[in-house]
């Protein structure tokens, strides 16, 4: 009878590590997309402000200025839409990731609690 209690709590430990494991990594994969996703920004960031610095010493007069600030105004609006729009979607596969872990966590979770009644019934 001990053994049998010791062997169960053993198992419900090592699932919760197993789970605890699995939300670790899907946690992780997210952060490091974020984070490639913000350092690409950034550099874009910086790639349009070293444009503008050179657009400043290239034009020749006040209108070509405004056109060539226009159109690197335009570039980094696209730019952050695109990334935007990727970054939604990442977060949404996340999202879908999480609950299908749920899911499997919490019919897991059930069959184990069926199985103790079961077993002491």
């Amino acid at each position: 009878m001990a053994n049998d209690y010791f062997d169960t709590m053993s198992s419900y430990a090592r699932q919760g590590l197993d789970a605890a494991r699995e939300l670790s990594e899907i946690q992780l994969r997210t952060w490091e997309r974020l984070m490639q996703k913000q350092v690409q920004m950034g550099g874009a960031c910086m790639e349009a402000s070293a444009r503008s610095m050179d657009t400043l010493g290239k034009v020749k007069d006040y209108n070509e200025l405004l056109s060539e600030q226009a159109k690197l105004s335009q570039e980094c609006g696209s730019k952050w839409v695109d990334a935007s729009r990727e970054t939604a979607e990442l977060l949404n596969a996340a999202g879908q990731e999480l609950s299908s872990w749920m899911e499997k966590h919490a019919r897991a979770a059930g069959e184990a609690m069926d199985k103790a009644v079961n077993k002491g019934a």
